[in-house]
């Protein structure tokens, strides 16, 4: 709904752009209409009649345009479908509801647009029209100028906005989120079969050189739905925080390499690793209102008689969407406990060791489809929405500026045509000038975007 609600204001902005071209446009070719108004005027024609006469002109134009919309909306619309997954159809432009909605806002479009020139045109008194062979009508019109101006600000405020998103999307793709992403394959394991020869299947890859870890977990980075809970603090049971919960084996931190920052692993050197251990990340020990030093080796409680000794803290890391906060996470160890599987290659002769991989899988688990996919692809699948909204923005950027520019062409063109000698329009010209307008526009967003980089987080932390 926020993406409905976004690009449908966009196109609103650029109806405002193409309206404010229609009436500038208009208006600046009043001195062609003069002396047709006059004769009506001459002739016995009231002022409303001639207000009417150019309102229909201009609905006439506005819904040739509704037509002309919908045969290249017919056109791309499957280029759209394929590229934006969707399944849009002409036919549902033309239901009942959403085809009266789709020709009242035609009608509005065409008698607003229509409105103000109507009145501009059909005000003239004809007794002054016949003396001169062109008359002067509006040549310093300070609503044109002011249309004008608006039009560009529209323009240069959806390229603000088009940067602002594409630089977000560039930080995205760049910002460390934790752990090592790259190089890792992972596959699901939907059967208890996996589970059981996980270990089988584990040592038979390991015995590959190209394959340098191998581990098991309920859960994966990205993934849209985790399990959760509360851990209760072991000595005031008031002190709880809700937590998402990651259940894995020995593998799983040294697999995706996440940095311990305090305490150690789960090791299987210390049997009651098994029975009651647990680790937090950062988020977790900042719920808890203690320092690093203080939370090794502290006890917590997951729900009744369950409780649980921390042996190691971990950095924070996005395991959600960089669109998230960093919630409190808690790892336990569950080593027969497995629904996805996580292996960590080296970089060279990846199709040879897929092809190995793929091999013992076949052999650890007949008749198991074998499904992988590679983990830092998967991490760029949770960016497609804002990835196609970037693209979608692009488009109406570019749109709105070849209308602006367009409409404002075809103003200068007809100032230009009040002077019997008259220089000719040169391209360099637009772009000096939206160049001018753009940089301007910049500069007064980096002042901001500058103030907020340079403040000192401290403030920012109280207020939080």
């Amino acid at each position: 709904m926020q993406s409905v609600i976004l690009f449908s204001s966009i196109g609103f902005l650029i109806l405002i752009i193409a309206g404010i071209n229609f009436i500038n446009l208009s208006t600046a070719r009043a001195n062609r209409r003069v002396k047709e108004i006059g004769i009506r005027k001459t002739i016995g024609a009231y002022q409303r009649q001639l207000r009417f006469q150019f309102l229909q002109e201009s609905l006439l134009l506005t819904f040739i345009a509704a037509a002309i919309a919908i045969i290249i909306l017919s056109i791309f619309l499957d280029i759209y479908n394929s590229t934006f997954t969707k399944d849009l159809s002409i036919l549902s432009l033309l239901q009942h509801g959403d085809f009266l909605i789709f020709l009242g806002i035609t009608l509005s479009i065409g008698i607003i647009a229509g409105y103000y020139p109507a009145i501009y045109l059909s005000k003239y008194d004809p007794s002054g029209i016949f003396k001169s062979s062109k008359i002067r009508i509006g040549r310093k019109s300070g609503l044109r100028r002011n249309m004008v101006m608006f039009q560009f600000i529209i323009s240069v405020s959806l390229l603000i906005c088009m940067s602002i998103e594409y630089q977000q999307m560039k930080f995205i793709h760049t910002k460390s989120v934790g752990f090592q992403k790259e190089n890792i394959i992972t596959f699901p394991a939907r059967s208890s079969t996996v589970s059981k020869n996980f270990k089988n299947f584990k040592t038979r890859l390991l015995s590959n050189s190209s394959i340098l870890s191998v581990c098991g977990s309920t859960d994966l980075p990205g993934d849209p739905i985790y399990s959760n809970g509360n851990l209760y603090d072991g000595e005031d049971n008031e002190i709880h925080f809700s937590s998402v919960f990651m259940s894995c084996n020995y593998d799983f931190i040294t697999t995706y390499k996440i940095p311990i920052i305090a305490g150690r692993n789960f090791s299987r050197d210390f049997s009651a690793d098994t029975t009651g251990t647990i680790i937090l990340n950062e988020t977790a020990v900042n719920k808890l209102g203690i320092t690093l030093d203080q939370a090794i080796g502290k006890v917590l409680n997951r729900g009744i008689n369950n409780s649980m000794r921390i042996i190691g803290v971990v950095k924070d890391f996005n395991f959600q969407s960089l669109l998230y906060r960093i919630e409190p996470m808690a790892f336990f160890l569950e080593p027969n406990y497995i629904s996805a599987i996580s292996v960590r290659i080296a970089p060279s002769n990846i199709i040879e060791t897929l092809d190995f991989i793929r091999d013992s899988w076949k052999s650890s688990f007949p008749g198991e489809q074998f499904e992988y996919s590679f983990l830092d692809q998967r991490l760029e699948q949770l960016y497609q929405g804002e990835q196609k909204t970037q693209s979608i923005l692009i488009i109406f950027t570019v749109m709105s500026f070849l209308i602006a520019c367009l409409g404002l062409f075809g103003l200068t063109t007809l100032w230009l045509q009040n002077f019997a000698y008259r220089v000719t329009l040169d391209w360099w010209m637009f772009l000096i000038s939206g160049g001018i307008a753009i940089i301007i526009a910049l500069a007064t967003v980096s002042t901001q975007v500058i103030k907020a980089a340079i403040a000192n987080p401290v403030e920012s932390l109280k207020y939080e």
